[in-house]
């Protein structure tokens, strides 16, 4: 039994109560049986791991997000913590100078005071550092599937926005050395965004294709359409785009590679982001 992409998934036996051959049409419904249920188990199958695929870009999604806003909530409590440091350090110098007598008891409050806020900024430096060195748990991994299956998630809406989507995605491109959660992560939003892109424009197309580059880099690339809002260079990374693909891009650098947008041949825009090939 074989599905729509001719993959085997059984085997599909008759038998006969007395010895006998079978008749040309007995064989061709055996065949046409054989290949529906074929079909059945591959929708099935395809189902199941799309919705595998739901559940494992929500929980990257989440974690990611928690991880910029811990990011941030370092970074921004870490400057009050240096200014009350420095406050109560001040204080400390102040009353020297002035060469009033000073209580032991407020020596010591001031020493606890700078040694607590050197404790928690301590704290949150260890926490961001732990943060921006996530560790990447790294598969050989077909990108041609994963861009596929994410496609069909992230494009559900496609048709209602007839939005027509092709593939040209290299059949002998060699296995992607990835995180394959955090990239499907970064494939979704890209993706997203693209189609986003698509809302205001007359020419509702969308190109996904992958390739491999000079560098030995799987590359994959998102084609969709220009607007208004889009810059004419897109040589550098644009400041608007920062905001909305921040997680993307970081995912894509800690595997190695590089995101870039840039004008299309026709007129579009493309997302193109590199991650490494494998060598075996």
């Amino acid at each position: 039994m074989v599905g729509a992409q001719e993959e085997p998934y059984g085997v599909l036996c008759a038998y006969s109560a007395s010895k006998r051959t079978f008749s040309e049409n007995e064989l061709r419904f055996l065949l046409a049986a054989a290949k529906a249920v074929g079909m059945v188990i591959e929708r099935e199958a395809t189902a199941s791991r799309i919705r595998s695929l739901q559940h494992q870009l929500l929980s990257a999604s989440r974690t990611s997000v928690m991880a910029e806003l811990g990011t941030l909530l370092a970074d921004q409590l870490n400057q009050p913590l240096t200014a009350l440091i420095n406050y109560v350090q001040s204080c400390r110098r102040m009353m020297a100078f002035s060469g009033a007598p000073v209580p032991e008891r407020f020596d010591r409050a001031m020493d606890k005071a700078v040694a607590e806020a050197e404790r928690a900024a301590s704290i949150l430096r260890g926490f961001r550092k732990s943060i921006k060195s996530g560790e990447l748990h790294t598969l050989e991994e077909d990108i041609n599937r994963i861009l596929k299956d994410v496609a069909s998630l992230a494009l559900a809406d496609a048709p209602e926005k007839k939005i027509k989507v092709n593939y040209r995605l290299d059949p002998k491109l060699p296995k992607a050395v990835i995180d394959p959660i955090q990239i499907q992560q970064a494939l979704y939003d890209l993706i997203r965004h693209a189609v986003g892109s698509l809302e205001q424009s007359q020419r509702r197309q969308l190109i996904l294709s992958t390739q491999l580059t000079d560098a030995g880099m799987v590359e994959v690339q998102i084609e969709g359409a220009e607007t208004d809002n889009h810059p004419k260079r897109r040589d550098e990374f644009p400041e608007e785009y920062l905001s909305g693909l921040a997680i993307g891009r970081s995912i894509i650098e800690a595997h190695g590679g590089k995101l870039w947008v840039h004008d299309a041949p026709d007129g579009g825009v493309t997302f193109r982001f590199t991650v490494p090939a494998s060598s075996g």
